[in-house]
């Protein structure tokens, strides 16, 4: 069984033009690069095919999850967290695989302290917002830095073969954990609705606080005031595994609807 990566596909949307490039091409800085795609991970496919070392080249702040599906990922500050079933959160290894990624190297274009945000619809309206100013249909990482009144998160158990459906797995294999009046950042990644064929579209959100100890995929957040910082990111790179479980998937019977619950925890 092959367990390396071989397919590299680079797609630069700019005003005109869309161009391809091989592995070899340099990376922008304005690149987000993905491991995978969201519907191969919805559709089970938890077999880590790039290390947290190979990924951290590509980026220092992003989020995904790790090989079985063990644990939601926080990238942030160049640093690779793995925030645990228990709630616990470590640092990823560097030889630690990865079946899924969004990650990109952060350079703040604009920011934005919001208040009063409710919960976590009112966080993604005021997010789109915001980036609506300038382009919805180009790709986006935000962080957000403050004293969250209330942040609901949720992490999973590792998964065994034969791995089940995402949505299966959260039946039974989800744990959530709500902190209230907790200091730290919320990594926040944007994809255009078109893109709803290899990732969810709109943001997907996770947390870390501030003394990294405790984190996970939010499901829900509250509060007063925070600062976001954006970086606009025109460049896309999506890095394909070369495996026998991902190239035996049947990825077009993943919905946008089945992708939708996994994301929102339901």
């Amino acid at each position: 069984m092959k367990k390396s990566l071989f397919l590299l596909f680079l797609i630069t949307f700019t005003s005109a033009t869309v161009s391809i490039a091989a592995q070899d091409s340099a990376l922008s800085d304005e690149t987000l690069t993905q491991v995978s795609t969201i519907q191969a991970l919805t559709a089970g496919d938890y077999e880590g095919v790039m290390t947290v070392g190979s990924l951290l080249t590509y980026g220092d702040i992003g989020l995904g999850t790790f090989d079985n599906l063990n644990g939601e990922m926080i990238v942030l500050d160049g640093v690779c967290y793995q925030a645990e079933s228990d709630g616990k959160v470590v640092k990823a290894g560097a030889d630690v695989t990865v079946p899924f990624a969004c990650v990109t190297k952060f350079n703040s274009d604009f920011s934005k302290t919001f208040g009063n945000v409710p919960d976590i619809t009112a966080l993604k309206n005021g997010l789109s917002a915001e980036i609506g100013q300038y382009s919805g249909n180009t790709f986006y990482v935000c962080r957000i830095d403050g004293t969250f009144n209330k942040v609901y998160v949720r992490s999973e158990y590792a998964q065994k073969k034969p791995f089940r459906t995402l949505d299966e797995v959260m039946k039974t294999d989800q744990t959530v954990f709500t902190y209230n009046a907790i200091a730290g950042t919320l990594v926040c990644v944007y994809c255009p609705d078109y893109a709803a064929g290899i990732n969810a579209a709109g943001w997907h959100i996770h947390f870390i606080s501030a003394d990294k100890t405790k984190g996970g995929h939010v499901l829900d957040i509250s509060f007063t005031s925070a600062k976001a910082s954006f970086d606009k990111t025109d460049n896309f790179t999506m890095i394909l595994p070369d495996t026998d479980a991902f190239n035996s998937l049947n990825l077009t019977g993943v919905s946008k609807e089945a992708v939708r619950k996994v994301e929102q925890g339901q």
